[in-house]
Formats: structure tokens, sequence, C-alpha cells
């Protein structure tokens, strides 16, 4: 068997040494992944460098080359400062600099801003209730939240997991509803987080249901938004994402009118700058 395996191998690579240049151009076909699926864009920004690259290598007396294609083109390209008191009169501007004939034409609409960012470097955002459940004293004062939202921002509950994943207590339904109720009228949003959510985030969904159940508010879960350990930081993270769902909310509302005016009904992406 291991003689028939050699003599395999060998009259394949004298085939490829037979035809000379191998040539591969890659299909943009991601592998079957071997976790839970979940719903994502994902995009790939060639560097000028990348653009109309081939590489060339020899490996065991053959001669490879990889071919990626010729990068996108920049059409047209206009700058227009941003409003701040009304993002759709900045971005109508810029919009009004390009051709028209090539906005009929646009077939998807991709959008970068640092508008959360500038917001969290300058202490802005919406007031939110964050709902904490198995955090203790002290991993609550580490997380920074009081000193971010005030202390009657945050609510403990019982409940969370161990590391394994096991539940350490029930969570306390009665008074994670009278929580909810409360804080609703006054909070543009919630930010839930459990003790090893990333491990068994039950408790945050069970959560993220009552919330919706009880009133209209957008809720941010810790578990998906960071896979990492640090209860705390995963905390402050959680609350940060929901100050900032207002301000974008507010923003693609802006944009989506701002094409609409102008004819363009494509897509629109909102790209993850990180």
């Amino acid at each position: 068997m291991r003689q028939w395996r050699l003599t395999a191998a060998a009259g394949a690579a004298a085939l490829l040494v037979g035809c000379g240049t191998v040539q591969i151009a890659p299909q943009p076909v991601f592998p079957k992944p071997l976790v839970e699926q979940l719903p994502a864009t994902v995009g790939l920004v060639l560097s000028a460098e990348q653009r109309d690259l081939k590489h060339e290598e020899t490996r065991g007396g053959v001669a490879w080359a990889v071919l990626l294609g010729a990068g996108r083109q920049v059409l047209a390209s206009a700058k227009s400062l941003t409003t701040r008191f009304d993002l759709a009169i900045g971005i109508g501007g810029a919009l009004d600099q390009l051709p028209a004939a090539m906005l009929a034409q646009v077939d998807l609409v991709s959008l970068s801003t640092t508008l959360t960012t500038n917001s969290v470097v300058e202490g802005k955002g919406s007031p939110v209730c964050v709902l904490l459940a198995g955090y203790d004293a002290a991993q609550i004062k580490s997380s920074g939240l009081a000193e971010l939202l005030g202390s009657e921002a945050i609510v403990a509950l019982a409940g969370g997991h161990d590391a394994g994943g096991a539940a350490l207590l029930p969570l306390d339904e009665a008074a994670a509803r009278a929580a909810i109720l409360q804080h609703a009228p006054r909070v543009s949003a919630f930010a839930i987080s459990a003790s090893f959510g990333v491990r068994n985030p039950a408790h945050e969904l069970q959560l993220r249901a009552w919330v919706e159940e009880l009133c209209d508010k957008p809720v941010t879960c810790g578990h998906e938004l960071a896979s990492s350990l640090g209860a705390p930081r995963r905390a402050l993270t959680t609350a940060l994402n929901a100050r900032m769902i207002p301000f974008i909310q507010r923003m693609i509302e802006s944009v989506r009118a701002t094409l609409g005016e102008r004819g363009i009904h494509a897509p629109l992406m909102v790209v993850k700058g990180d």
C-alpha cells in the first residue's frame, strides 16, 4: 500500500511538471464553518499594492502563479463637512457633487463613520439601564459602570453561570420585570450582561425576551459583542454599545432618506471599523 501511494504521488508530480506553469485564480467561496453560523456581511478590500497582483513561486520544480485579479477603481469622489446637528445635510452635500448618471447605477452603499467612536471619546451617549445577572459588588465596581452611568442605572440580579456553563442561581424574574418597567420610561436602550454569559447566554437571552415583552426599547447582550471571560470589561462594552444605538439609528435613517431623495435604493452596508 505504501509503495502504491508513493507511485501515485510521483505520477501526480510528474503530471504537474509536464503541464508547465500552474496558474490558480482563487474563487470567492468560504469553507463551511464548523461552529454555529451567525449572519454577517463580509467585504474584502484590496490595497493599491494588491491590485492586479500576481504571486509567483516554484515548489518541487513546479512554477505556481496566483492571480488576485484587478481591484475596484475609484470612479468619482467627493467631500463634505460633517453636520452633527443634521447628518443628512452633510451626506447630501457629498452625494450632490457626484455625477448623477453614476448615482443611478449604484448597486451597494457602504457607510463608514467615526460617529460612535467620537461619541465614546467625548463621553456622549443616550441613557441606558444595565441588567447584570450574577455579578458581585467587586465586579460591578471594577467595571466602571457607576462612573459612566451612575449607580441608579445599574441593576444587579440573581442568576449567572459558572465557568462550565452551569447556572449558579435561578434568574430572578420578579426583580427583572420590576426593574425593566421602572427604567423603561427614562432610558433609550437596555444593556444586558450575565456572569460567564459567553459560556452560556441563556440568562442574557431570557432578560432580553422580558425587555422585548415589556417595552419597545433596543437591547444589547454581552455575549453578542465579546467572547472574552472578563466580565467587568464585557459589561462596560455592552453599556457603551447600548448608549450608541440611538445615534446609529438616527444616522442610518438620515442616510436612507438622503439616498431615497436621490433615487438610490441600493442596500446599505455599515462598515465595522476597529
